[in-house]
Formats: C-alpha cells, structure tokens, sequence
C-alpha cells in the first residue's frame, strides 16, 4: 500500500517535459532518501538486537550461576543424606531407603 502511494508520489514529480538530465537528477534525490532511511532502518534495527543481545546475556549468566547453586545445594544435600545413613529415626521414617 505504502509501496503504491510512493509511486504515485514519483510519477507526480515526474513532468512530460522534464529532461532525461532531470529526471536523473529526480532519481538520484528519490533514490539517495530512499538509502538514508533504510540505513536508519538497519541501524535502529542493530541497537535493538544489541540491546536484546546484552539483555539475554545477562539473563544467561544469571541462570548459570541459579544453576551453579542449585547443583551445589544438591549435593550438599546427598552428603547430609548420606551422613545420616544409618541412623534409626532416618530409616524408621522411611527417609533412607
């Protein structure tokens, strides 16, 4: 839609009676604009994927280090389980197999 509308925009600019020199010059306008805001395009497109970039980094790392904890309180745990093997109340309760 917004495609059609430029070039309505163009053909508008574009005289009969213009010189092929002017009409040249017209294109060059159109087509330096048309590279300016696709620059702007890509640009504002690479900030945001930077941004998304250094947030999924972080976010990362703080998993890592979630799971770097989980995996010690794990086995901090199976040696306290283990410590308390052969105790009566553990195996009267059914906690160690």
């Amino acid at each position: 839609f917004s495609r059609r509308s430029s070039v309505d925009e163009v053909e508008s600019k574009v005289k009969p009676d213009m010189t092929p020199e002017e009409k040249r010059k017209l294109f060059l306008e159109r087509n330096r604009k048309a590279a300016l805001k696709c620059r702007q395009r890509k640009k504002q497109w690479l900030n945001n994927l930077q941004i998304k970039v250094d947030y999924l980094s972080q976010e990362n790392e703080s998993l890592q280090t979630q799971a770097t904890c989980l995996r010690e309180e794990i086995i901090n745990l199976k040696t306290l389980l283990l410590a308390h093997k052969d105790c009566p109340v553990a195996q009267a309760n059914g906690v160690i197999g």
